[in-house]
């Protein structure tokens, strides 16, 4: 099957969503809690951050994640 529809879908390649599931199942926690679990994940959300950054050549601070699933 060909699928054109790109602008309001894209197939995720199982190595993303294995890596996401992976992700979601051990840093669950709210990153803004006061507790192990919302530091750890705060920690991960972090360094996610730096490394898109440094990819796009852009700084930390210039890469937001909205609630609605898009990264701008």
């Amino acid at each position: 099957m060909i699928y054109l529809d790109y602008a309001a879908n894209t197939p995720i390649e199982k190595e993303v969503l294995d890596t996401y599931y992976q992700a979601t199942m051990k840093y669950f926690a709210n990153p803004n809690a006061n507790h192990t679990l919302g530091s750890q994940a705060k920690e991960v959300i972090d360094q996610t951050t730096k490394h898109i950054a440094e990819q796009l050549h852009v700084l930390p601070e210039e890469v937001l994640f909205l609630g609605v699933n898009i990264m701008i």
